[in-house]
């Protein structure tokens, strides 16, 4: 009786130091698991503050775009504006052109009538002078 004692107590020890055994190895994988969570915590922080970053980033982007998208269009106006300006300046110029031409035209008619007028005016003082 004492020798199977004996087994069983040596049977126990040896199951006690295999619970112990396995109580350290979950031990050091809880040690493991939590310091891989903590190391989670720490990359999911720079993820929030790297996505914070970008959404100020694109909102900056976002607000200089509609700022030049509005400069552009100011610009593009302005163009326009000139456009029509300088096309009313050539249909003036292109009317004044216009009228030059038609007087130089009535220049040249009142120019060849006093030609007429002088060459009859001649003759006439020709007659006066033989008579």
């Amino acid at each position: 009786l004492d020798g199977a004692r004996k087994a069983a107590i040596a049977m126990v020890d040896e199951k006690q130091s295999v619970i112990e055994n396995l109580e350290a190895m979950i031990k050091s994988k809880v040690a493991e698991l939590e310091e891989a969570n903590d190391e989670a915590a720490r990359v999911s922080k720079q993820m929030t503050e790297i996505k914070t970053s970008y959404e100020k980033k694109g909102n900056e982007l976002n607000s200089r775009i509609k700022e030049t998208e509005a400069k552009c269009m100011i610009l593009q106006n302005a163009v326009t504006d000139t456009e029509s300006e300088v096309n009313k300046l050539i249909m003036e110029r292109n009317a004044k052109e216009e009228r030059i031409a038609e007087l130089e035209s009535l220049i040249a008619e009142q120019q060849d009538k006093l030609t007429v007028t002088r060459m009859e005016l001649s003759k006439a003082d020709k007659k006066i002078d033989d008579t």
